[in-house]
């Protein structure tokens, strides 16, 4: 599971989870599960799942792109009374992998906030070695960061240019409002 609020029995239950190579997202009662298509194994996604409650419109994101879509039950799913992240409810298979920023909403995010999360996520670096520099936005362009080290190497990602954290020792960071315009 990725986040699972399952609760034995035909009740208004919800869960995400990594299912093989696609993600899984269900409610309950009655119960109503979407897949996404297959997923690269051994990389990083960024996952998002939303339900409008009113209509049971149900939509599953990956890396900021509709995966898979439906109608589930209307109505709150509110019978869990825990989620489990990284596991199922029952605590028997767990999530085999990372999880990073967790985050619930009381809202379905709209897809263009899902699709500005993704583009905003981070990038992970670790000092290994080469020399490295790497000018990034978190903003789509309007203001750019510029950061270098001694010692980084860039690993995993997104695959855009977007809004990166860069973690090492020994870096210095200059910020500026576009590309070679230093603040």
């Amino acid at each position: 599971g990725l986040v699972d609020g399952e609760v034995p029995g035909v009740v208004n239950d919800f869960g995400v989870t990594w299912n093989g190579q696609r993600v899984a997202f269900g409610v309950g009662n009655p119960d109503t599960t979407i897949f996404s298509a297959n997923q690269s194994l051994n990389a990083w996604h960024y996952v998002a799942a939303t339900r409008i409650s009113a209509t049971g419109l149900m939509a599953i994101y990956v890396d900021g792109n509709l995966a898979a879509s439906g109608v589930g039950p209307i109505g709150t799913r509110t019978s869990p009374s825990n989620l489990k992240v990284g596991a199922l409810q029952s605590l028997v298979t767990y999530f085999n992998g990372s999880l990073d920023e967790v985050r619930l909403y009381n809202v379905a995010r709209s897809s263009i906030q899902i699709l500005a999360d993704y583009q905003a996520d981070t990038l992970a670096a670790h000092a290994i070695g080469a020399a490295y520099s790497v000018l990034y936005s978190n903003d789509a362009g309007v203001n750019w960061t510029y950061v270098s080290t001694a010692n980084v190497t860039l690993e995993g990602g997104n695959g855009d240019t977007s809004a990166r954290i860069l973690q090492a020792d020994n870096i210095h960071v200059v910020t500026s409002t576009g590309p070679g315009a230093a603040t």
